[in-house]
């Protein structure tokens, strides 16, 4: 996990949102510092340094804000740049192309929503990953989104008979090719509080997994991909009761071996 490790960030502190009036102001809300980590690469991959280098270049572009408030809620008529890597100038264009001729690495393009998950399958050129449907265990799919590069994301939830109870999990899949700029972080708190182990699934797979008191993740590096599922708990009920067997059993449940 450290090795997606891409460094801080500041965000608002939502831990004690029920307290918070309904309308209060975002400035009345306290931040809080979190460790971010990138869903595209390991360290030391082209991959890596990309959204390193990106997220670098964010944090001293338009600090104030005054660019971004200057173009206010409507489009700034800059295409995929703006709804894949979230771009609202030319410089912030530019800058995307050059890290991309700079480390070798291909642009994300043709965006599209997936609402159907054996179309995803399908389309992304991918066995099918939510194995073991049957009286022990049910999937739900949430939708997911995919690129020409056939770099995707989706998300679900699963619920399962464990070794002792019933359990049930949100999750997020990321799926990223190698060879693509992927600018996709994530939040995970601190990453201090988790602890991680390697694990060998039935299949052959070796997978990373962390967990913490809050949030979990599993990790692989294929062939020619990189995929990170994170596993939110149950949100429906607002709660994370994800042990770290049950982390392994949900690791098992995932094909990743249908994945290339």
């Amino acid at each position: 996990m450290r090795d997606l490790h891409l460094g801080k960030d500041t965000v608002l502190d939502l831990s004690n949102r029920n307290e918070l009036c309904g309308e209060v102001s975002e400035k009345d809300i306290p931040k809080k510092e979190v460790d971010i980590i990138t869903l595209g690469g390991i360290a030391g991959s082209p991959e890596y340094n990309a959204c390193n280098e990106w997220t670098a270049f964010l944090d001293g572009y338009d600090m104030d804000g005054a660019i971004l408030s200057e173009i206010g809620n409507g489009f700034a008529g800059l295409g995929e740049y703006e709804f894949i890597y979230n771009c609202y100038t030319q410089d912030m264009v530019d800058k995307v192309d050059e890290i991309c001729e700079k480390f070798g690495l291909s642009r994300l393009q043709g965006l599209t929503i997936a609402d159907d998950y054996d179309a995803l399958c399908r389309q992304t050129a991918i066995g099918d990953i939510c194995t073991g449907v049957d009286e022990n265990v049910k999937w739900d799919f949430g939708g997911g989104y995919l690129y020409n590069d056939k770099t995707f994301g989706m998300d679900g939830r699963v619920a399962w008979k464990g070794s002792s109870l019933l359990c049930v999990t949100d999750y997020q899949l990321e799926r990223t090719m190698k060879d693509s700029f992927n600018p996709v972080t994530l939040n995970v708190g601190q990453i201090e509080e988790y602890h991680e182990w390697n694990y060998l699934t039935g299949n052959g797979q070796a997978v990373l997994l962390a967990n913490s008191n809050s949030k979990a993740l599993i990790i692989a590096e294929k062939d020619t991909s990189y995929i990170v599922v994170n596993v939110l708990g149950d949100l429906l009920a607002d709660t994370f009761e994800i042990s770290d067997e049950m982390l392994e059993e949900l690791a098992e449940l995932f094909d990743f071996s249908a994945i290339p």
